[in-house]
């Protein structure tokens, strides 16, 4: 279905296109979105509870978008159609598994030494997350929409920074194709790691950084001219080191790009930021229910991504 966002009755924003039957879903990232000027009075369609609508700006580069408001709503869903099945503003992300009614793929990178807390916030999260079924706890709930895995560029067991060990199920050259990576903080540089990732990026996947896992990204140039988050001990050196970035500090997160999003430290921002993906795509009852199961009272997650705004 076409979701229509009305601001009020001279103001509508066709936000996203959501075909449940493969094309696309509620990403965040948006299938077609105009600014659309209407005289008339638009009721709503399809309106997601606490979802505030995204500009036109985080979809087309801050290229605004108008359409004249002779332009009907039923032609503006048809280019959003079109668009989509021509693969203009679509993603890996976007037609992957969750169109086909497949569990989405989240692949947690890890590799030399690396921070536990990055790798499991963001899995207790996307392991949490299902259709919940009403008069049923959340454990017994419905279908799991996430498989999780770790990945790295060896099988052989990986040292935290407290000498216990874990060992990836996957390397970059045998790992499912990902619908989602998380880059946390760790200090492994391995070639294999950054050809990964740039395959990653070159197909649209969605690339979550935690704490130090923004510096793996800076260093590609992944996120050169781009707004982006780290922990905040960090960040004067990230200022020197990779000036091209925009730095922000107190931000729990921050969307860089249409498919990466950075994280602030230590592991706890990961957590948020899980759960705002989490929130975009399959919206704000799933995402409460895991905060309510994993026990999770903060509430940062539900902050805006958008660079100009505030928590």
């Amino acid at each position: 279905m076409l979701l229509f966002y009305v601001d009020d009755a001279s103001h509508a924003q066709v936000y996203e296109g959501w075909f449940e039957a493969g094309i696309g879903h509620s990403t965040g990232r948006g299938l077609c979105a105009q600014d659309v000027n209407l005289t008339d009075s638009v009721a709503h369609a399809g309106r997601r509870p606490g979802k505030t609508p995204f500009t036109i700006g985080t979809i087309h580069d801050h290229k605004e978008v108008k359409v004249q408001k002779r332009m009907t709503l039923a032609l503006l869903a048809t280019s959003c159609l079109l668009n989509s099945l021509s693969g203009q503003n679509t993603t890996a992300a976007q037609t992957g598994a969750a169109g086909r009614g497949e569990r989405l793929k989240v692949a947690i990178v890890i590799t030399g030494t690396f921070n536990l807390l990055d790798v499991a916030g963001v899995r207790e999260v996307f392991g949490a997350a299902r259709q919940p079924i009403e008069g049923k706890t959340w454990e017994e709930g419905g279908e799991h929409l996430y498989d999780v895995y770790l990945v790295s560029d060896t099988k052989q067991p990986l040292q935290l920074g407290d000498g216990a060990t874990i060992t990836a199920g996957y390397t970059f050259k045998d790992a499912p194709p990902p619908d989602l990576v998380v880059v946390g903080a760790q200090n492994g540089n391995p070639p294999e790691l950054f050809e990964w990732l740039k395959q990653q990026n070159e197909k649209g996947t969605q690339i979550l950084s935690v704490c130090a896992g923004a510096a793996k990204l800076a260093k590609m140039g992944l996120l050169d001219g781009r707004y982006a988050t780290s922990h905040h001990d960090y960040l004067p050196r990230y200022d020197e080191i990779y000036p091209k970035v925009h730095w922000l500090r107190g931000r729990r997160y921050v969307r860089a790009t249409n498919n990466i999003y950075t994280a602030g430290g230590d592991g706890i921002a990961g957590i948020d930021l899980s759960l705002h993906i989490v929130d975009v795509r399959f919206g704000r009852r799933i995402a409460q229910g895991i905060a309510d199961y994993l026990e999770y009272h903060g509430d940062e997650w539900k902050q805006d991504e958008q660079a100009g705004s505030g928590k």
